[in-house]
């Protein structure tokens, strides 16, 4: 049987008993278990103006607007209510649909025994504030969109410092074991965003402090369990400001700060520092005088290769790559000295330079530079071995240059006993206080030594002998090398009869690098002497002159002062060595 409804007079309100909600907390507060999305309403029906009695069903929904707009949720219907004197009473349970934003409760109604349509009972009711004290049930689960604000703002006008605007408390053990997830008391969750922001706008105050009070533990632990990210990011934004972005200090003994890769496989740095301003990526500085440890400690128990490279990774302890124009990869600087290097294996190096690249002696493995007088770019020490030892399979060994123009300088300057074992070539002019060889003696090898001078002149002479047979009119035609006329001039002439007497002499000069000799007996030997002034480009150039003025500095020294039984210090030239003591 339908029921017509008199819409005009029909109305309902919404009553939340306030017994029915001290009963919701006072549950909660003794068992807390954990509350619905439920509220109970009641409203009032009237039918044809009068108030209904009867069966009737009614259905409820939500929605985001007083009159038209978008339905929140799903309807809820409660069919066969009971509706005496025009009263009834439901329970409603939208789910959580409360955000934060107004809702209007829309109500349609048909009798009970009837399966038509609804009739709904305008205009649609809002809600008030009640019903959202559900939102502050635990465990606690609300979704809202809020632009340029905050779901949660929470002020504490008190100043006193031992007040929290916040404060969140766990009863559940706590520890710092590797995988084993404790329970937290803040989780920050977030799809896109930033999972906690600390601000701070006072002087002096902390943005985010944490504190250990117990007797172990960690104060600040971050993971990040993604494929990709950083743990933690600390930055600066402000270009004026001087301060640095992490700092770590402590009080105690251990370290300031401990980095680690934990991964064997990893290739990645434990600690990377970088820079796009002017100044260091990173700044060790150790202030205490009595300090027994280096400022820096860096170890590798990596083994490297045996032929080291410039590409080599493996087996260093540091290394510095630098690659600007003119750039150092790795430089010293000390009151003593600027690089130490220490190796106690048989066969290793204390410092070990390499150089792939071309450009001749500019390329070197280990270069050193002296700036100042009485420096040295390299100084080599060793009181039982070698000072100094240099091999090249190919190449050279040793190259020293003074300049080029500098004449008061010299390539090398060597102190005491020089031994060469080898050939020795010199492309300038050799000068020396005496010239001799030195072979085993020939009679005596094994115990004796022969030495013999050079034979020296003023001028820069060659010698050329032979001895020759004169023919059947007593004549010889001697054939000197092919270059002795283009290399010599002024030639003089020695003749010297073998076995017997004759007036030999020099029939015709040299001539096509010959020359003839005449006036002697068939068979008769001759010893002849061709000597020759040189006149080579290199000769004529750099002739040498018997006489020379010592230069000013010079003066009043000595080559050898001993020999005038003048002391060491007036030595010429070897007095600037730099480490010899007078």
């Amino acid at each position: 049987m339908s029921r017509k409804l008199n819409t005009p007079s029909f109305h309902t309100r919404m009553l939340v008993v306030a017994a029915g909600l001290v009963a919701m907390f006072a549950s909660h507060a003794i068992a807390q278990t954990p509350l619905g999305t439920s509220f109970t309403y009641q409203g009032g029906l009237r039918d044809g103006g009068v108030p209904a009695n009867g069966v009737y069903d009614i259905q409820f929904s939500l929605w985001n607007s007083a009159t038209f707009g978008l339905m929140v949720g799903p309807s809820v219907t409660s069919n066969d209510v009971n509706v005496v004197d025009g009263r009834f009473t439901v329970d409603i349970a939208f789910g959580a649909q409360y955000n934060g934003d107004a809702r209007w409760l829309n109500i349609a109604v048909r009798p009970g025994a009837s399966g038509g349509a609804y009739t709904n009972v305008l205009p649609r009711q809002s809600l008030l504030a009640t019903p959202y004290a559900q939102a502050l049930r635990l465990p606690l689960e609300q979704t809202f969109s809020v632009s340029n604000n905050a779901l949660i703002n929470l002020t504490n006008t008190s100043t006193s410092n031992s007040s929290a605007v916040l404060r969140l408390t766990s009863g559940a053990p706590s520890g710092n074991s590797l995988g084993i997830v404790f329970q937290p008391v803040l989780v920050a969750d977030t799809n896109d965003g930033n999972g906690i922001v600390s601000y701070n706008s006072s002087n002096g105050a902390y943005a985010f402090y944490g504190r250990n009070e117990g007797t172990s533990g960690i104060t600040f632990v971050a993971d990040n369990l993604a494929n990709a990210g950083r743990a933690a990011w600390f930055r600066i934004l402000t270009a004026t400001n001087t301060s640095n972005a992490l700092e770590a200090s402590t009080n105690a003994v251990g370290s300031a700060a401990d980095f680690a890769i934990n991964n064997a496989a990893s290739a990645a740095n434990a600690l990377r520092a970088t820079t796009t301003g002017t100044g260091s990526s990173a700044f060790f500085d150790n202030n205490n005088t009595a300090a027994t440890k280096p400022t820096l400690d860096v170890e590798s128990s990596a083994a490297g290769v045996s032929i080291p490279s410039g590409s080599q990774d493996a087996g260093i302890a540091i290394k510095g790559d630098s690659t600007g124009s003119f750039s150092i990869g790795v430089m010293g600087r000390g009151v003593s000295n600027g690089v130490f290097g220490y190796c106690a294996t048989t066969g290793g190096a204390g410092v070990l330079g390499r150089t792939d690249g071309g450009g001749g002696a500019i390329s070197t493995g280990v270069r050193g530079e002296g700036n100042g007088a009485g420096t040295s770019a390299i100084a080599a020490f060793n009181n039982f071995g070698i000072g100094l030892y240099a091999l090249a399979q190919s190449g050279t060994a040793i190259f020293a240059d003074n300049g080029g123009s500098n004449s008061t300088g010299y390539a090398g300057d060597f102190v005491g006993r020089v031994r060469v074992q080898g050939n020795l070539q010199v492309t300038g002019t050799l000068t020396k206080g005496s010239g001799t060889f030195m072979i085993d003696h020939p009679l005596d090898p094994e115990n004796k030594l022969l030495y013999h001078s050079f034979i020296e002149s003023p001028d820069m002479k060659n010698m050329y002998d032979g001895v020759v047979v004169l023919d059947s009119n007593g004549q010889a035609t001697v054939t000197l090398p092919s270059y002795f006329e283009a290399l010599n001039k002024d030639h003089r002439y020695q003749l010297t009869c073998i076995g017997g007497f004759a007036p030999v002499f020099i029939a015709k000069e040299v001539s096509g690098n010959q020359f003839e000799i005449a006036g002697g007996s068939p068979g008769l030997k001759v010893s002849w002497t061709v000597t020759g002034i040189r006149q080579d480009p290199y000769a004529n150039t750099y002739r040498i002159k018997p006489e020379v003025m010592k230069d000013k500095d010079e003066r009043g020294k000595y080559l050898y002062p001993e020999v005038y039984n003048k002391p060491n210090s007036l030595r010429m030239g070897q007095s600037s060595a730099p480490f010899e003591s007078n």
